[in-house]
């Protein structure tokens, strides 16, 4: 399941609002992050028995895969949206 998503911006005022993590600063990783999100795809790729096994074995059985397909095209649209 993917988290909850929201803006750097955001992050630290949610924190701030706290009025005890307002010492928290934030910053924009993605120029060093970015080439991880291809090399998780790719990495699955490499070596998938671990999602083959789970399609079979598992209690979800082939909705596994659907995931890691869904998870697929959501780390490749990321990367694209956040590399322009």
């Amino acid at each position: 399941a993917h988290p909850y998503f929201i803006s750097i911006e955001e992050y630290e005022r949610l924190c701030a609002a706290t009025g005890k993590l307002s010492a928290i600063s934030g910053a924009n990783w993605v120029k060093e992050t970015i080439a991880a999100w291809r090399h998780s795809i790719w990495v699955g790729v490499w070596d998938p028995w671990i999602v083959i096994v789970k399609g079979f074995t598992s209690k979800m059985g082939p909705r596994v895969w659907w995931k890691t397909i869904r998870e697929i095209v959501t780390l490749e649209r990321m990367h694209r949206a956040f590399d322009s």
